[in-house]
């Protein structure tokens, strides 16, 4: 995407493509950094949070899983996201 923003031969609307999928990228960045942060500190917990389309994958680092514990994080995830979204949840 960098190379059609800054390639010379570029059309406009390639260009602006370009940067369109740039941002789409660092905002869903921003929403997982965000998520695995909120989860976290609320559950303290290690996280890692994946988005890809409609639907956000949560692993937590414990092995012991917990019914109660993946619900409160589908619930935390809710809250703080603007779309529906598919969310599971994951112990390893």
């Amino acid at each position: 995407l960098q190379e059609v923003l800054l390639n010379s031969s570029s059309s406009m609307d390639d260009k602006n493509t370009a940067y369109e999928q740039i941002k789409l990228l660092n905002n869903k960045k921003s929403l997982e950094e965000r998520l695995e942060d909120l989860i976290n500190k609320e559950f303290k917990v290690s996280s890692f949070v994946e988005i890809k389309d409609d639907n956000i994958k949560v692993v937590i680092a414990n092995k012991d899983d917990s019914y109660q514990l993946a619900n409160s994080v589908i619930n935390l995830v809710n809250k703080n996201i603007d779309s529906k979204s598919y969310i599971t949840v994951k112990f390893e």
